[in-house]
């Protein structure tokens, strides 16, 4: 989720032309000191051809995979926000220190993105993989052969996490918090009840059951509605605001002076939080109101899609690091406790033998919930959830009517791509571990926690541990 924003003109550049060249094949004319009120973009921005609108997605995109790499990762003193000017995000997120352009900058792509349609088709685009396979650095695979990502496979799995057992030996997956949100014009709403059986099989959503002739609309429906709660909830919400910037914020205002004096917690804090800051100043284009790309790749209006934006910031079970934990692992299905368990235990010691007693109980627990997050939760429910996107067919839309099966998947992978898999730039343990960034008790704290997941995980072969990412900040 990290745009470089020193690629912002180039964007802005070759969207420009973009536009010229299609409304003015000989007139050059700058569109963005135009008015609004003129030129094909202006009026309605679902009227303009899809060439177009392919070549503002790819300009899009360039942004990401111009962005900054791991090649250029070096250590660096902890940030001192404790006298830091705030700028508040979509009114609902405070973000310290951001550009000083920054407001501008979203200001920018923000004008820009609200130009695309809400329907585009890619399919028959040949340079749409090539893009999104640069994007990530062919690191995770846009598509894959086989018979991985079937729904029932990926509950079995890391899905779940979204099982909630039940008495009966059977799961629930309720997602019906979302039934209260408004959609646009020619879309069903979101927000279902799923019952899952002990083989992980969907038997029935909100009452009808699989065998039902209108289970087609619900099962749809449910797609529509786990991929909505993995990129905007468990992946943006509670990964990246809840967790990662509520720590950055504690590490960098209310302890710093005793972080910076111990170079165990300044290179702990450090790598755990290198770039919240700047990822997280994007949130607004991605997801904010009108026009932002979650907004618009879901069905969802302006106002009602930051209404649910505020409701999930400001979730009571998730407001403090205690709620946090019961949320992400205590209350889930034995199969997800059972897998990642085992890892939270390992950053559990790894948090006590790096902190300590230097650290209050209550900020050492945060800290283990943001690395737990950090190094397993955000790459197995958000970055990895990619492949899960394209192979279990997550339609981001359900549309009303005979046509509920229209497909738009197009726009989830826009959406997984900007939002998901661009942190496959973002420093792994096994780079920190095998690089020259850190020396005695670190390297040696760090590399033990290293080995301890990967043995924690060696039995879940779709895992892969010796392949899989576990991220140092995001």
């Amino acid at each position: 989720m990290n745009i470089d924003m020193d690629q912002l003109p180039q964007f802005l550049s070759s969207f420009e032309k973009v536009v010229n060249e299609h409304e003015h094949p000989s007139n050059h004319k700058s569109m963005l000191l135009r008015s609004h009120g003129e030129g094909k973009l202006a009026s309605d921005a679902k009227t303009v051809d899809n060439d177009v609108k392919t070549a503002i997605l790819h300009a899009y995109l360039t942004l990401f995979i111009n962005g900054p790499t791991t090649n250029t990762f070096t250590m660096k003193a902890l940030d001192d926000n404790r006298q830091a000017l705030t700028t508040n995000v979509m009114n609902l997120y405070e973000v310290v220190n951001p550009s000083p352009f920054y407001p501008l900058q979203m200001k920018a792509l923000a004008w820009a993105m609200s130009k695309l349609p809400y329907d585009i088709n890619l399919e028959n685009d040949p340079s749409y993989i090539k893009q999104v396979g640069a994007l990530l650095n062919n690191r995770q695979p846009v598509t894959e052969e086989g018979t991985f990502g079937t729904l029932q496979q990926f509950l079995s799995r890391e899905g779940s996490f979204w099982l909630m057992p039940q008495s009966d030996g059977r799961y629930s997956i309720d997602l019906t918090r979302y039934k209260n949100y408004a959609v646009r014009q020619h879309f069903r709403s979101y927000g279902c009840k799923a019952i899952v059986d002990a083989q992980f099989n969907v038997v029935s959503i909100d009452n009808v059951a699989c065998n039902d002739a209108g289970f087609g609309v619900a099962l749809s429906v449910f797609k529509s509605t786990l991929i909505l709660d993995i990129v905007l909830h468990v992946h943006a919400m509670v990964s990246h605001l809840l967790v990662s910037q509520r720590l950055y914020m504690s590490a960098t205002t209310t302890y710093y002076s005793t972080i910076q004096s111990d170079s165990l917690l300044s290179d702990l804090y450090y790598l755990c939080t290198y770039r919240t800051n700047e990822i997280n100043s994007n949130i607004p284009v991605l997801a904010s109101g009108q026009g932002s790309l979650i907004q618009m790749g879901f069905g969802f209006t302006g106002d009602s899609f930051k209404e649910m934006l505020s409701d999930l910031l400001t979730d009571q079970k998730l407001q403090t690091s205690a709620g946090i934990k019961h949320v992400l692992l205590d209350c889930r299905s034995e199969q997800w406790k059972k897998m990642a368990s085992p890892v939270y235990a390992v950053v559990d010691k790894f948090v006590e033998r790096v902190v300590g007693n230097k650290l209050p109980e209550d900020f050492k627990l945060q800290t283990k919930v943001g690395l737990f997050v950090s190094t397993f939760y955000h790459e197995m429910v958000g970055d990895f959830q990619l492949k899960t996107i394209y192979n279990c067919d997550l339609n981001p839309r359900t549309y009303d009517g005979a046509q509920f099966e229209r497909r738009t998947n197009e726009f989830g992978y826009i959406i997984a791509a900007a939002t998901m898999g661009v942190s496959v730039r973002i420093l792994k343990l096994h780079e920190l571990v095998a690089g020259t960034y850190l020396s005695g008790e670190s390297l040696a704290a760090w590399t033990e926690m290293y080995h301890g997941m990967k043995d924690a995980l060696k039995d879940y072969k779709f895992i892969d541990v010796d392949n899989f990412e576990f991220s140092v900040g995001y």
